[in-house]
């Protein structure tokens, strides 16, 4: 649908040898669409934000240099025990695991950098999964998410201006919607 719509004003649907459907690609989506894809990135921390945040994890008592274990006791005792279970082999955290076997230094400005860009996704999942039936992750790596969620009665317009509501709460760097 992507590659019709980049290079067509108007589109054709067949079924079976038979002719469904004619018109814009906005007339066929809304006519047969089921629902919407959300691409969104989250901004990172600025260099200032990163050292503060190592600060605050230093006079928590957070031991350095990090390991895995500390890390965990870390997310647990910081109310993020959801992170915490992602530090692990097939988890989002699978790079620090891997850094700590390979018997590299996991570094604190990247590790606050993924615990602030995962924790504002995952709030924002949340809240997509609190208003739409339906709410899939189709991909996810660093920053960027694309999600499909279900049309449910809302248009499209809706989305767009949700978006801009929320996108400061969820420091939402920038999205797009289909």
């Amino acid at each position: 649908m992507e590659e019709a719509e980049a290079l067509c004003t108007k589109m054709g649907i067949m079924v079976k040898g038979e002719f469904k459907c004619f018109g814009p690609a906005t007339h066929i989506k809304d006519k047969f669409g089921t629902g919407y894809e959300l691409e969104f990135k989250i901004r990172t921390l600025t260099e200032a934000e990163t050292l503060q945040n190592i600060q605050d994890a230093k006079n928590k008592g957070l031991p350095f240099p990090l390991t895995i274990t500390n890390l965990k006791e870390y997310l647990k005792s910081s109310n993020m025990g959801d992170l915490a279970a992602e530090l692990d082999v097939d988890g989002l955290g699978s790079q620090f695991i891997e850094l700590e076997q390979r018997g590299y230094q996991i570094m604190p400005e990247e590790f606050f950098r993924w615990i602030f860009t995962e924790s504002k996704g995952n709030k924002l999942i949340d809240h997509l999964e609190g208003k739409f039936n339906e709410c899939q992750i189709v991909e996810h790596y660093n920053n960027s998410w694309k999600i499909k969620t279900s049309r449910d009665d809302y248009s499209i317009g809706y989305l767009f201006g949700m978006m801009e509501d929320i996108k400061e709460e969820y420091d939402i760097n920038e999205y797009q919607v289909a």
